[in-house]
């Protein structure tokens, strides 16, 4: 191939634009297609059924399982760069994916931290970072004696698979105990301290393959403290507008957010920089 046309070659696929694949069809994968839109990437999402909510929000998504190994790694084949909706896909497809030469961000070394609650705990703790008193649990005994030792009421949790309350059990005393007996069948239990807490607040740090991180404004969600006036105003029908609390003061923002940073970093796996846009040409047994 002459030089001239070589180059031609080569500006031809710098104009090929970038294809993004996401797994799970959820509201976040719907909320990326404005903005991959905006920024001139294609976004494709692989979508639980027809009707989640990103189905219709992209010209390609197609209907599969993230659990079936194959269905995951035909997806990956048709994308540059996979990324998720959620973390629930099993670690032993993305690890494949990784083997494979499929870029996979965040990848299964970082994802588990969201995947796994006792795994996060554990690298929280081995950081230094602040954490309540909690504990793997094998056999309800073992929920007993920490109850007695943090002190009741606990919180326990099942580490895969919840959110959003699902999967949460408080418990007051030894006697509730038996309401989390059946979770036991799956694995560990993992048990917490109650958090007497006002308000939430999220930090949201974004890392590139090169290691360069950026942060965004702590933001937070007050939350009502549960007083017996509150109560009562409930159970007739009527609400009370929680006391609002204070923004985080600029010390507070930074601090959440060099710690948000520090695990982010601690925790990513290296990887190659991904060039903007990617030849797409390229089978998924490559190295890429």
């Amino acid at each position: 191939m002459s030089s001239g046309l070589q180059a031609l070659y080569l500006r031809l696929e710098r104009m090929k634009t970038l294809r993004i694949g996401v797994i799970g069809g959820g509201q976040l994968a719907r909320m990326m297609a404005p903005a991959a839109l905006n920024l001139g990437i294609e976004l494709s999402i692989l979508c639980e059924s027809e009707e989640t909510a990103s189905a219709r929000a992209v010209a390609h998504a197609p209907v599969g399982d993230y659990k079936d190994r194959q269905t995951v790694l035909d997806f990956a084949e048709s994308v540059d760069v996979v990324t998720f909706d959620h973390e629930h896909v099993p670690a032993e497809i993305l690890h494949e994916l990784v083997d494979k030469g499929v870029r996979v961000h965040p990848g299964p070394d970082a994802l588990i931290h969201a995947q796994d609650k006792i795994v996060m705990r554990e690298a929280v703790e081995r950081l230094g970072l602040p954490n309540p008193q909690w504990c793997a649990t094998d056999t309800a005994a073992d929920v007993v004696a920490f109850g007695e030792k943090a002190g009741w009421p606990i919180i326990a949790k099942t580490p895969r698979g919840g959110y959003d309350g699902k999967g949460v059990e408080k418990l007051d005393s030894a006697d509730d105990v038996e309401r989390i007996s059946a979770w036991f069948e799956r694995g560990q239990v993992l048990c917490e301290e109650l958090v007497d807490f006002s308000r939430e607040l999220s930090a949201l740090v974004a890392r590139r393959p090169s290691g360069q991180t950026a942060a965004w404004p702590v933001a937070q969600r007050s939350r009502p403290r549960c007083t017996s006036r509150s109560a009562r105003h409930h159970e007739r029908g009527t609400r009370t507008r929680p006391r609002r609390s204070p923004k985080p003061a600029d010390w507070q923002a930074k601090l959440i957010v060099s710690r948000q940073v520090r695990l982010a970093r601690s925790e990513a796996q290296p990887c190659t920089p991904l060039r903007w846009p990617q030849m797409r040409s390229r089978s998924l047994g490559r190295a890429r």
